[in-house]
């Protein structure tokens, strides 16, 4: 852990600190989600017993599973289940999209979040930049057999003029919180890194914004733990005084937001839930 980070991070954490040091040295527990386009819980449940399943409390497909290479498997390549971190399956549940709404993913690869939204609405629109990653994002989409999604290439902070019910913003971050399965983020995170990120966030959470219908619901999420790419993007949003932050019902330990005017926010710590570090902010539009 480098001087930066760990000093960075006993200023946010306090008494907790000696507890991050622990946790990061964890490995990251397992955990997949049944797709229900492929089979329904109840259906996949003699494998989800093979792989010695537990339910995730905020996520009704999601299951803890034994340390395993569950991605090497007949079921896993036809679909039935998707390979993903617990907290990451947080923001879908956050947004939870009706069967009538229009989504739009607006930073979708590897699709993870995508293919978790995509069975519970009308039409979603999943946009990946990149190319390379656009690629496994399709790959993703069409492994679960996902037929309502419409894949696009746009550049998110540019996103065509376009109306929706509701709009998922997992935003690029400085990526503190997949330490536990990536260790050299460690060495590498510093407060600069996550600095750098602030401007982009705050434009695709902004261009998302515009983009959301009146009385629509967007989530802004990240899996780090920095105020300055978390609490402060929200609140530049909420300057002009056209969104409202919601609060957010899930059954998890989690914290509120660390600056005024953010206590709706969430902030899921590792040692909390055995976990990622995540934040998820819910906003609706005036």
């Amino acid at each position: 852990m480098n001087e930066k980070l760990a000093s960075y991070h006993k200023e946010l954490l306090g008494d907790e600190f000696a507890l991050f040091e622990e946790w990061m040295k964890k490995p990251l527990r397992k955990a997949v989600r049944v797709n229900p386009v492929r089979a329904s819980v109840e259906e996949f449940r003699g494998e989800l017993d093979k792989m010695g399943a537990k339910q995730i409390p905020w996520c009704p497909e999601g299951f803890w599973v034994d340390d395993k290479p569950w991605g090497a498997t007949i079921p896993y390549l036809l679909g039935y289940y998707y390979i993903q971190e617990a907290a990451s399956m947080l923001p879908p549940e956050a947004l939870s999209p009706g069967k009538e709404d229009n989504v739009l993913d607006i930073a979708a690869a590897p699709g993870s979040k995508s293919s978790q939204l995509a069975p519970r609405c009308k039409t979603l629109v999943a946009n990946e930049p990149n190319p390379d990653r656009r690629k496994v994002l399709f790959a993703n989409i069409n492994r679960c057999g996902i037929m309502n999604c419409i894949i696009t290439g746009y550049d998110g902070t540019r996103f065509p003029r376009a109306q929706f019910d509701k709009i998922l913003v997992d935003a690029p971050c400085s990526n503190i919180g997949t330490a536990r399965k990536d260790p050299s983020v460690l060495n590498e995170w510093t407060p600069r890194m996550a600095e750098g990120m602030v401007g982009l966030q705050k434009k695709l959470l902004r261009t998302a914004f515009s983009l959301l219908k009146p009385k629509g619901t967007l989530v802004y999420s990240t899996c780090t733990s920095s105020v300055e790419e978390n609490e402060n993007v929200v609140l530049d949003l909420m300057k002009d005084g056209s969104a409202k932050l919601e609060k957010i019902d899930l059954k998890i330990k989690s914290r509120p937001g660390r600056l005024d005017g953010t206590k709706n926010c969430m902030r899921v710590y590792p040692w909390d839930n055995d976990t990622e570090f995540f934040f998820v902010a819910k906003i609706a539009k005036k």
